[in-house]
């Protein structure tokens, strides 16, 4: 069983909050960046299983690759592709009510 890790870095949330700014709205914002990060981190807190947020603080935090997350988890490797992808989306579709707000 892994060990339970920070939740809340901010490294790994700038990582993906400042990829999904600039394939959104190009250039960085820091205003936007900051209100970016606070959405993904309810988002994380809400959204998520336990083993999605472990899992994913591991990839982009810890930054371990898919084949040694599955070794830790004892699991074949597409197991933790499919949680990396599961999680994303839930993620993606926290983010798209920021878009539809902006909108009004």
């Amino acid at each position: 069983m892994a060990t339970k890790v920070s939740l809340y870095n901010d490294k790994w949330i700038e990582q993906i909050t400042y990829q999904k700014s600039l394939e959104e709205y190009g250039e960085s914002n820091t205003k936007l960046i900051n209100n970016l990060k606070n959405i993904l981190k309810c988002a994380i807190k809400n959204e998520l299983t336990e083993k999605q947020k472990n899992i994913l603080q591991l990839y982009y935090y810890d930054e371990y690759n898919m084949e040694q997350i599955a070794q830790k988890y004892s699991v074949n490797k597409s197991t933790i592709c499919r949680h990396i992808h599961n999680a994303m989306k839930k993620i993606e579709r926290s983010m798209k009510y920021v878009k539809l707000l902006q909108n009004y």
